[in-house]
């Protein structure tokens, strides 16, 4: 005869659970006994860093020294700093637990409510299938990463944007420069070093707007190598950081492959990186300027 040893739930390992609501401005806390789900307490607070403090200490100082589950929605969002903040105080913190739609039926919904249904949500469940969510203190590098990719796509966007607006100046109005093919690099340096001169107000008026688009592009070059060589140092500190962007094909026609922002879709097979590790810091010098040409 064997002896069944069940899973311990929560409300069995705990006395207290709190359930948090976020949202951008306000946080909703809900504070349940763990054995019975009476509802104890329900405080909000706003998102500032003070008042946070005030939501940490005062949450510490109502359950004490008792063992206490705090469950927080939206832990890589909205709950994101109060998250860290109750882990830097070791407090436990899990995900909240995914909630059918069809329990707020005749009930409606708002900050209270939902605040009061993520608290009991988690009482029954056992402790191995709660969700704890990452210590952002070990992720500082994927923060950066992803920080510093998402920059770099943003100004890469604008940098073809205006090289095509610049362009299309160009070839609309006589300005002195011969452009059939896309801008090159050489092009836009020599407009950008143009000064005023003495000539009809509409042509000086489009000379100012392409020198202000040249060295708009040139600024951007600029900002574009710093970000790249900030991505290189940080991967070579820590090749964990690689992990927190994906891979896709490049838009140039050099298929090339680059470091993208995580909504980029997943590397396939037959691109032949598959398995490549993301650490690798050689990979980085692959994304090429021909990915930012204006189109012909």
């Amino acid at each position: 005869m064997s002896l069944i040893v069940s899973e311990q739930t929560v409300s069995e390992q705990y006395e207290y659970v709190s359930g948090v609501d976020t949202h951008a401005a306000i946080h909703t806390f809900a504070l349940v006994a763990a054995a019975t789900g009476a509802l104890l307490a329900q405080p909000e607070f706003p998102t500032s860093p003070a008042v946070l403090s005030q939501a940490q200490s005062w949450l510490q100082q109502r359950v004490s020294e008792r063992a206490t589950l705090i469950v927080v929605e939206g832990t890589g969002s909205f709950g994101a700093i109060v998250t860290e903040r109750l882990q830097r105080a070791e407090l436990s913190v899990v995900d909240a637990a995914r909630l059918p739609a069809g329990g707020r039926r005749g009930i409606g919904k708002n900050d209270e409510l939902d605040a009061t249904r993520i608290a009991p949500a988690v009482r029954g469940l056992p402790l191995t299938s709660l969700r704890t969510p990452r210590e952002l203190s070990s992720e500082r590098a994927r923060v950066a990463m992803r920080v510093l990719v998402v920059a770099r796509e943003q100004m890469t966007g604008e940098r073809t944007r205006t090289i095509n607006t610049l362009t299309a100046l160009v070839r609309t109005v006589d300005l002195g420069v011969d452009a059939p093919k896309p801008l090159t690099a050489r092009q836009i340096t020599m407009i950008a070093a143009w000064r005023d001169r003495d000539e009809e107000a509409t042509t000086a008026t489009c000379r100012r707007e392409a020198v202000r688009l040249a060295r708009r592009v040139r600024t951007l070059d600029e900002d574009l190598a710093r970000r790249r060589a900030d991505i290189t140092e940080l991967i070579t500190q820590d090749p964990a950081a690689a992990r927190a962007v994906r891979r896709r094909r490049c838009r140039c026609g050099q298929r090339a492959h680059c470091l993208v922002a995580p909504r980029a879709s997943a590397l396939r097979g037959r691109d032949g990186l598959a398995g490549r590790d993301l650490s690798d810091p050689s990979l980085l010098g692959q994304h090429r300027a021909a990915s930012t040409q204006p189109r012909r």
